[in-house]
């Protein structure tokens, strides 16, 4: 009597299945918390770079730091009129300034946000914003042979996730040096944030409708696990920083002071978040 052939049964086969399907619903969430981690790590070791690349420039330029004047394309100085003239305009944004020093602009992306943004901005004419996950944009940026190492003039596309905000002109002189931030992870490539900016409405809020200045929420946004982000501060160590936190880091030498109008007032951290619905009640304060 010989044996019969044996396999699954459709139950068995469903069974199994179940299980695979049941596996990978608890490994993916996993498996994606782990991905943004590793970007975040890899954001921090981009940063640590930039920091480096700040201190060469300082060794190269009578211990000064680049300016963060983003106005060489906006009404100030319309650099296609310099130009025009042949001449170039009296100064340069950060990332042109120091691009000989880091040459691969993926250094000014971070891992989680290299997606090319698309909301034009309406202050900045030629830039456009970036996002939680998406890259502030200044397209056909010239880059001066001065500051490139080709030896002649060049324009690329300049991609950044990262915004850099006061002038430290003479940094050595600041105090505070631990908690003043030379570069975060941004929506903007130059925020200019207040002490009395509002947090944004909602988690991923870029843009205001009608348009009013408030430069902080280009840097209020949630893109790494844990409601921090990436901070190089300007004694050049490298941090997480909650949202909640950006209110209490020194952006200026009077900060927690803060012009409006004629006047300098003091200004506490934002009180909307302690409402149990805003969407940042929830956030540490460090």
């Amino acid at each position: 009597m010989s044996k019969g052939k044996y396999g699954f049964t459709l139950i068995e086969l469903l069974v199994v299945i179940s299980i695979i399907a049941l596996l990978m619903s608890i490994m993916l969430p996993a498996l994606g918390m782990v991905k943004k981690l590793s970007q975040a790590t890899v954001c921090m070791s981009n940063l640590r770079q930039w920091g480096v690349v700040h201190q060469m420039y300082a060794n190269d330029n009578d211990d000064r730091l680049p300016t963060s004047s983003w106005s060489m394309f906006n009404g100030f100085y319309d650099y296609e009129y310099f130009l025009g003239k042949g001449e170039w305009p009296p100064w340069f944004p950060w990332p042109v300034t120091l691009f000989k020093y880091y040459k691969d602009p993926q250094l000014l992306l971070c891992p989680s946000a290299k997606k090319r943004g698309t909301i034009a901005d309406d202050y900045w004419e030629r830039t456009s914003l970036g996002g939680k996950f998406e890259a502030w944009v200044w397209p056909d940026a010239p880059i001066p042979a001065q500051f490139n190492s080709r030896r002649s003039d060049v324009r690329i596309d300049i991609l950044g996730s990262y915004g850099r905000g006061a002038n430290y002109y003479n940094w050595r002189q600041w105090k505070g040096k631990a908690e003043a931030p030379l570069l975060t992870d941004g929506a903007h490539g130059m925020p200019h944030p207040r002490p009395f900016d509002e947090p944004p409405e909602y988690d991923g809020q870029i843009v205001y409708s009608p348009y009013t200045k408030n430069d902080m929420r280009y840097l209020c946004i949630r893109r790494h696990p844990g409601w921090k982000n990436n901070c190089l501060f300007l004694d050049f160590h490298v941090r997480k920083v909650t949202l909640k936190e950006l209110w209490r880091l020194k952006w200026t030498r009077r900060w927690p002071m803060g012009w409006q109008g004629s006047e300098l007032i003091y200004h506490d951290p934002p009180r909307v978040w302690n409402d149990p619905a805003h969407w940042m009640y929830n956030c540490p304060e460090e």
